[in-house]
């Protein structure tokens, strides 16, 4: 899937995320854990991540700015 043609929710899965980046879900999962992704949230035990999140991550070439005190 190309970065133009995401889904139109506003949040997306993480195997979404791994539909779109190309990548393993578990990889996904992984960058979610790591902060990659700074409104990701969960539900239930399923992670959401906001669209906006996936496409800043994808303009930056794959990194994000993050303060580190921030990430779990």
């Amino acid at each position: 899937m190309s970065p133009d043609k995401l889904p139109h929710a506003h949040v997306l899965t993480a195997a979404q995320i791994s539909d779109v980046l190309q990548i393993g879900e578990t990889t996904a999962i992984k960058l979610i854990r790591g902060g990659s992704f700074p409104g990701a949230f969960r539900v239930g035990r399923v992670w959401r991540v906001p669209a906006a999140d996936v496409t800043a991550f994808m303009s930056s070439g794959g990194t994000v700015s993050r303060d580190p005190e921030t990430v779990p």
